[in-house]
């Protein structure tokens, strides 16, 4: 999923200036235990957020070259997944950001490394059925 950020140019003498600028993308990883139900606050969360982590560790790839990748254990949120009946999943975002100045959109370099996490989380799911 894409990621924006508004930029506010105020030039000396002109009109301010807002751009939208897509920065990167986001990759969401949702899970929850098989025994119990997530609560905020609870240690099955953390345990839960740790095991998405470890799966990050996993897909995220070793060398970005010029792109920032961010791994963000969402700690406060829980999402209810309609297609699950509503059960509580723990959030662990990875944003991927190109790494020059504010202004230059994220790109091809971006979008590759999304495709590649997305295929190695592909491969782990096929090799736990």
């Amino acid at each position: 999923m894409p990621y924006y950020i508004l930029l506010d140019e105020r030039p000396l003498g002109t009109p301010p200036i807002q751009r939208r600028v897509q920065r990167g993308f986001d990759v969401d990883l949702y899970g929850s235990p098989r025994n119990g139900d997530l609560h905020r606050d609870d240690e099955l969360l953390r345990s839960t957020l740790e095991d998405l982590t470890a799966v990050a560790e996993r897909i995220v790839p070793p060398n970005a070259n010029n792109s920032e990748i961010e791994v963000i254990p969402v700690e406060d949120v829980l999402i209810m997944d309609p297609g699950r009946r509503f059960k509580a999943e723990a959030l662990l975002r990875i944003r991927i950001s190109h790494g020059g100045a504010l202004d230059q959109p994220a790109g091809p370099h971006e979008e590759e490394l999304v495709h590649t996490m997305i295929d190695k989380l592909e491969a782990l799911r096929a090799a736990r059925q």
